[in-house]
């Protein structure tokens, strides 16, 4: 595990912790605990670098907490490609980056994706966050009267694991419309360098003999997360 790439992602997780202050407490997080606050953090880092969106977005993406199905964050996006985009997330913060994820936590998260696709989850025993983005998952299905496309996300600072762990999640993405990736804190930066990368176009007019130029930055991502 790159050392390196272990501090930069201390030191940006350590950067929002003031900003989920809010969250913090909503979770019941006791002040002196570090640990918590770093993981939930790290999920929220998570949504911003892989869906490209702003910390109130992710935020709002959250699920994490009691009953959340072992799905700690939910971004539907409806705006890329014309297409209906999920993007679920099971992110796991590490003390000790030797330890990773394991088995069972896969499975149980691939598992409630598919209770959730085949409309299996009983309303009352699943936290308010988890609902509500269901519904709002709904409500896009028929919105745009297509199958979504499935995206899930274990993203782990420590160990990535085995392949005779992810037997269920190949058998989760043979499925059309179905992708799951798993991204270690080296995976996540090179992401974020991909998305920070702009298509530059110049528009040139004249004053006079002076040429005025005007920038459009626009951020284009380059590639398929």
């Amino acid at each position: 595990m790159n050392s390196i790439y272990q501090s930069l992602l201390q030191a940006k997780i350590d950067r929002l912790k003031p900003g989920l202050a809010s969250e913090f407490e909503r979770l019941e997080i006791e002040k002196e605990n570090e640990q918590r606050k770093n993981s939930y953090a790290f999920l929220i880092f998570s949504l911003m670098s892989i869906c490209d969106i702003d910390l109130n977005e992710a935020v709002l993406c959250s699920t994490e907490g009691g009953d959340d199905l072992k799905i700690d964050g939910f971004y539907i996006d409806t705006a890329k490609n014309g297409e209906l985009q999920v993007h679920i997330f099971q992110t796991k913060y590490r003390e000790n980056i030797n330890n990773g994820i394991g088995k069972n936590e896969i499975e149980e998260t691939i598992s409630s994706v598919e209770k959730i696709i085949n409309g299996e989850i009983p309303a009352t025993r699943i936290n308010a966050r988890i609902r509500a983005k269901i519904n709002e998952l709904q409500d896009a299905i028929k919105e745009f009267g297509a199958i979504p496309n499935i995206n899930v996300y274990f993203v782990i600072n420590g160990k990535l694991p085995v392949e005779n762990d992810k037997e269920q999640v190949r058998k989760f993405g043979e499925k059309e419309n179905r992708q799951v990736y798993f991204y270690s804190t080296e995976e996540i930066f090179s992401v974020i360098n991909e998305t920070q990368k702009k298509d530059y176009k110049v528009s040139i007019t004249t004053k006079g003999d002076i040429a005025m130029y005007e920038l459009d930055t626009s951020v284009t991502p380059l590639g398929k997360i």
